[in-house]
């Protein structure tokens, strides 16, 4: 009786903390992932900003020709610049396209999305998104993957200081969104590992603890029996000075 008394009590305690630790789990990955989402927001687009500058002032003051043909002639050093932000920031890759969406030149490592064709209406958004970054989370079919997508277009340098020329190509910076979806993974891991640790502490403190409290009720239980059968010289040991040590004490001098 007393065995399933506290089973019931250590099973409701078990899943007490099992519920607990999924709510903690549900809470903390999605706190996880809404921040790594608005950080990966905030560099891609921060990185579109710093490509889109640089390129438009580097053609603007040392090239008169088309983009496309300062693009070619200078690519070693733009490859080189666009190697910086790459390297700053792990599993992010820069595109620059000209004004038809053909890939001109990308970061080191993946040249061979040069010549390559970025979806038209992706393109389209971003020259009407204008000046401020279209940034999405988007299925670039030249790389076959969800990447988080931030991409300025290029203008031509006109007269006057807020003038805006001609768009001349457009900088796309993509960040695979398989590093959200690791991190919370990571998350999940150490939560599910905790769990399992604080588990098996609780139950073990809950078997020693229950069998400390069991033990003597157990023989207040066998010392009840032979009281009714007439045998009043028993006696329960006394251990401690609790409640539990306190019922004893009563047991013996009822007898």
């Amino acid at each position: 009786m007393l065995k399933s008394v506290f089973s019931k009590y250590l099973l409701a305690f078990l899943l007490i903390i099992t519920v607990s630790f999924f709510v903690l789990a549900g809470v903390i990955s999605s706190m996880v992932t809404s921040y790594s989402a608005d950080a990966k927001r905030s560099a891609v687009e921060e990185g579109a900003r710093e490509v889109s500058e640089f390129l438009v002032g580097s053609y603007s003051e040392s090239y008169s020709g088309s983009f496309s043909q300062y693009v070619y002639l200078h690519r070693d050093m733009l490859r080189g610049s666009l190697e910086l932000l790459s390297v700053n920031e792990q599993q992010m890759m820069v595109l620059v396209t000209d004004e038809t969406g053909a890939i001109l030149l990308t970061d080191v490592g993946n040249e061979q999305f040069v010549s390559m064709q970025v979806q038209a209406s992706l393109l389209d958004e971003v020259i009407l998104g204008g000046m401020r970054p279209t940034t999405r989370l988007t299925d670039l079919s030249l790389l076959g993957d969800q990447y988080l997508v931030s991409a300025l277009p290029l203008y031509e340098a006109a007269d006057g200081e807020n003038a805006v020329g001609d768009v001349i190509g457009a900088v796309f910076v993509c960040s695979s969104s398989n590093s959200i979806s690791g991190l919370v993974e990571t998350v999940l891991k150490t939560i599910l590992i905790s769990c399992m640790l604080v588990m098996s502490a609780a139950m073990l403190a809950v078997y020693f603890i229950s069998e400390k409290i069991s033990s003597p009720l157990k023989e207040m239980s066998r010392a009840a029996k032979q009281y009714a059968a007439g045998k009043f010289d028993v006696r329960v040991p006394v251990r401690g000075k609790d409640e539990v040590a306190e019922l004893a004490q009563a047991f013996n001098n009822m007898a």
